[in-house]
C-alpha cells in the first residue's frame, strides 16, 4: 500500500494543473467565503445515500485536515 500511496499526487499538483489551464482557483474567484467552503466541504458527504470517500475520510479523522489543507491552497 505504501507504494501505491506514494503514487498519489499531492493536492498542490491539481491546483497548479487547474491554474495552468487558465482557471483561477481561489476562494475569491469561486465567490466563496472561508466559512462557506469549510461548511460545504464538511457537510458534502451527506448529499449521497451511499458511502463515499468523504465518509471514509470523516470516519478516519482526516476530513477536517483535508478541508484545512484545501483552504490553504485556495487562499
Amino acid at each position: 500500500l505504501k507504494m501505491l500511496f506514494g503514487k498519489v499526487k499531492k493536492p498542490q499538483f491539481f491546483i497548479d494543473l487547474i491554474r495552468r489551464a487558465g482557471f483561477e482557483m481561489t476562494l475569491e474567484a469561486l465567490n466563496l467565503l472561508k466559512d462557506e467552503f469549510r461548511l460545504a466541504a464538511l457537510a458534502s458527504r451527506t448529499i449521497r445515500e451511499r458511502i463515499t470517500v468523504l465518509d471514509l475520510a470523516a470516519h478516519t479523522g482526516v476530513l477536517e485536515d483535508a478541508t484545512a489543507t484545501a483552504l490553504e491552497l485556495l487562499t
